[in-house]
C-alpha cells in the first residue's frame, strides 16, 4: 500500500476552526516597501560575508546534517 493509499483510506473528520473567512494581505506604503526590501538585502549580505567557520552542522530529526 502507498501513502496515497493509506490517505485516500482514511476516514477521520478534522474540524478547522481557525480556518480565516478571506485571505488578508497587509498593505504598505512605497517607503515601507523599500523599507523591506533593504532589511532583507542587508540581512543576506550579512549572511554571505559570514567566514564559513562560523557555521556549523546541525543534525535533523531524519538524521540529515543541515546548516
Amino acid at each position: 500500500m502507498t501513502a496515497v493509499d493509506d490517505i485516500s483510506d482514511s476516514t477521520e473528520v478534522v474540524e478547522m476552526d481557525d480556518v480565516p473567512s478571506q485571505f488578508f494581505v497587509e498593505k504598505h506604503s512605497w517607503d515601507g516597501l523599500r523599507d523591506i526590501i533593504h532589511g532583507s538585502r542587508k540581512y543576506s549580505g550579512m549572511i554571505i560575508n559570514k567566514a564559513p567557520h562560523d557555521f556549523h552542522p546541525a543534525l535533523t530529526r531524519t538524521g540529515s546534517t543541515t546548516l
